[in-house]
């Protein structure tokens, strides 16, 4: 064989053949990844794993915090590359909108630029650690490989959150009182793992979101269309071991959100603002956002003297008086005539001549 196929063989076995990893994080796994990390040993309170809220920090100072819920160093692009994440579809599928993201095309594959996807993740899990940390309900939608639909709805259970891998109906979202009922609360976040449909069109629930002001995060492979999509995350969409980091890494961040989200809430006392203002939120933070413009648009009540209100009282009492003073009108009472017809105001027809018979 010739040089230039034994160099493609191994860089085809290199990027395809890659033996699978175990996706998420465990205890045992923690130790040896800050062994393999450089720089010094860190401690068993530094682990990823061991994040608690901390204390003295309200809802409103944690967004002034960067990186409060520290997903930073849930994310490595070394991880990345060992759950394949950075492996796109062919080049002949390639969208002219992912173009920027990929790093380049081997043996007619496209590579994802991991580069881009590790500060994008970051921002999203950051993002959906803030929904979570405010009792806002994550729903995470797959229509890609039927086998990978028990994984995701089971861990989606475990976070307390929503999935739904079956095939969409249209008007779900932007008709939720026809389908469901009135007082069905939307999501406050939908997480796409796959931007595309089965029959490899934009998945339509991304639009839908759109179109009510959803935020989404989606994971956009090299044939997905971005454009729709509030945090987009170039990445692998088709790969079982990406699945199952995705999800990892989502239910350690919602953890952490919700996490934060009981100790707000036991901090504040049920009689405070705060503590209504947190329930409230809690129970559908639209009801809040509109309670609130309600009050701003809502005319301000001008302050009345005891002149003012005395002037005002008095004319309110000759109202009433003048009122029981005037007589009733009765009411008209209806013609007797009967309605006339639309020719009524025309000339009556001349009656017709005799019979000619009569004439003679």
């Amino acid at each position: 064989r010739s040089p230039m196929a034994l160099v493609g063989r191994c860089l085809r076995r290199c990027l395809l053949l890659r033996p699978p990893q175990t996706a998420g994080f465990s205890a045992a796994a923690a130790p040896a990844a800050a062994a393999a990390a450089p720089g010094p040993p860190a401690s068993a309170a530094d682990s990823p794993l061991n994040w608690q809220p901390a204390k003295n920090v309200t809802m409103e100072q944690s967004l002034r915090i960067d990186d409060y819920f520290q997903v930073n160093r849930l994310v490595s692009k070394r991880q990345l590359m060992e759950h394949r994440v950075h492996l796109g579809h062919k080049a002949g599928c390639r969208s002219e909108w992912m173009t920027p993201s990929l790093f380049g095309c081997r043996c007619g594959v496209d590579i994802i630029d991991l580069e881009q996807t590790a500060p994008l993740l970051r921002r999203a899990l950051n993002f959906t650690a803030h929904v979570a940390a405010r009792g806002g309900i994550v729903l995470f939608l797959w229509q890609g490989w039927p086998a990978l639909s028990p994984l995701v709805e089971r861990r989606a259970a475990e976070m307390g959150e929503f999935a739904y891998t079956r095939p969409w109906v249209d008007q779900a979202v932007t008709d939720a009182a026809t389908y469901f009922d009135t007082a069905t609360r939307l999501p406050d976040l939908a997480v796409f793992l796959s931007c595309m449909s089965p029959v490899m069109l934009p998945h339509p629930a991304i639009a839908a979101c759109a179109k009510v002001m959803i935020p989404t995060v989606g994971i956009c492979d090299s044939n997905s269309d971005p454009r729709l999509v509030t945090y987009p995350v170039p990445g692998n969409d088709d790969s079982p071991q990406a699945i199952q980091l995705y999800m990892a890494l989502f239910a350690e961040t919602i953890r952490r959100g919700k996490a934060a989200f009981a100790q707000w809430s036991a901090e504040a006392p049920q009689g405070s603002s705060a503590g209504d203002k947190e329930a409230s939120f809690a129970a559908d933070p639209r009801d809040a956002f509109r309670r609130v413009q309600s009050q701003a648009l809502r005319p301000p009540e001008q302050p009345m003297d005891s002149a003012g209100a005395d002037a005002a009282g008095s004319a309110s009492q000759q109202r009433q008086s003048r009122q029981r003073s005037e007589p009733r009108q009765q009411p008209l009472r209806p013609s007797a005539r009967r309605p006339q017809s639309p020719d009524s105001h025309r000339k009556p027809r001349a009656p017709p001549p005799p019979p000619r018979d009569e004439l003679d």
